[in-house]
């Protein structure tokens, strides 16, 4: 007769699971980390995506508002005769508005990694600044863990 499988249905405290991921670099190559992720149920997971998909849906709908408000100045300076220009907007707010964002959302995901800095907020904050596309690819690979899980051997 087979064994039995056992499995935790009911674990205590935060279950957590390791993935290397490939973090894409200017010249090309990739650096792997290792994150420690937490694991979360399907509908653990579902809230946690719908967070995000909310303040991307709240984000979108100010972008519209701006755009509106944009258009209107412009149909505005073009019945009185005038050259409308757009107020300029400082790309450095959104950068790091947009940083500090990232570190919010993968500080809820991982509990750690296996880099020789402390895992921190600011440390966090000084990778996501070096590597523009790192939480990304930490966010895309533990959305693919949570749903996916590990394919292969």
């Amino acid at each position: 007769m087979a064994s039995k499988v056992k499995i935790d249905l009911d674990p205590q405290g935060p279950v957590t699971f390791e993935r290397k991921v490939p973090i894409p670099t200017p010249d090309g190559k990739k650096l792997e980390i290792t994150f420690t992720f937490l694991h979360r149920t399907r509908e653990e997971m579902a809230e946690f995506q719908d967070e995000f998909a909310d303040k991307a849906r709240e984000q979108l709908r100010k972008m519209q508002e701006q755009s509106l408000r944009e258009k209107e100045a412009l149909e505005k300076a073009q019945e009185s005769g005038q050259v409308y220009l757009p107020e300029a907007r400082p790309m450095k707010a959104d950068v790091s508005q947009s940083i500090a964002d990232d570190v919010a959302a993968v500080m809820r995901m991982a509990t750690g990694w296996n880099a020789d800095a402390e895992w921190s907020e600011e440390n966090l904050t000084k990778f996501f600044r070096r590597y523009a596309k790192a939480a990304a690819a930490i966010g895309n690979d533990y959305r693919v863990s949570m749903v996916e899980g590990r394919l292969g051997n």
